[in-house]
């Protein structure tokens, strides 16, 4: 797996969509960090709470 990793890195193309793909990763994760003004998040994380159960829980 590694060899192969190291394979994918020689290829420039490969190389620049798994650096882009990590990049957008680190931004998202940044991104969701950050408070959004005129959101309530008490209200939210009642209203997550709230949702355990449900169809999709069998």
């Amino acid at each position: 797996m590694l060899t192969t990793l190291k394979n994918a890195f020689k290829i420039k193309e490969i190389r620049q969509k798994i650096l882009f793909t990590l990049g957008m990763l680190v931004v998202i994760r940044i991104g969701s960090q950050l408070p959004v003004p005129g959101v309530d998040t008490k209200f939210f994380s009642q209203w997550f709470a709230q949702q355990t159960g449900g169809a999709f829980s069998f």
